[in-house]
């Protein structure tokens, strides 16, 4: 019987599963749930970014490592293409992406179960960045935590 890969919970053998019921985990559509092989499905760029958009003032609610690490890939292309074309450019990129990269930001943070005010450690020199890599870097809550379930 298939299974998912983040809780071990057994998935309807149908070929229409998403999500896991127990802990909503996003099931990939592109691997066969046949032999018991499933596999955590990983957001794609484009749908990480349409998200971030779409929520860019949503600061509650969770986000995945996926979402956030893909929106930052975005976010630094992006700022090095503006620089590239004018400095003004990219000025007007950072604060146009603002907002939602603030809002993907405490989302992940939540994902880990934390609380938006631990981006307040980031103003402390090299360790607070250094604390704030590894909560980024770090997988979240299996199931539902107190800032909701699963992205």
């Amino acid at each position: 019987m298939p299974y998912c890969t983040n809780c071990g919970a057994d998935l309807a053998s149908s070929n229409d599963v998403r999500y896991c019921t127990s802990c909503g985990t996003r099931i990939s559509s592109r691997m066969s749930l046949g032999g018991g092989e499933t596999s955590a499905g990983m957001i794609s760029p484009a749908d990480a970014i349409s998200t971030c958009f779409s929520k860019y003032v949503n600061f509650s609610g969770r986000a995945t490592r996926a979402e956030y690490w893909w929106w930052a890939l975005m976010l630094c292309v992006g700022a090095f293409i503006g620089e590239l074309i004018h400095p003004a450019v990219y000025l007007i990129l950072l604060v146009g992406l603002f907002l939602p990269t603030n809002a993907v930001t405490v989302r992940r943070l939540h994902d880990i179960d934390r609380s938006a005010w631990w981006l307040l450690i980031g103003g402390v020199p090299l360790i607070g960045w250094l604390v704030l890599m590894i909560f980024y870097v770090k997988r979240g809550s299996p199931g539902s935590n107190s800032y909701g379930p699963p992205a």
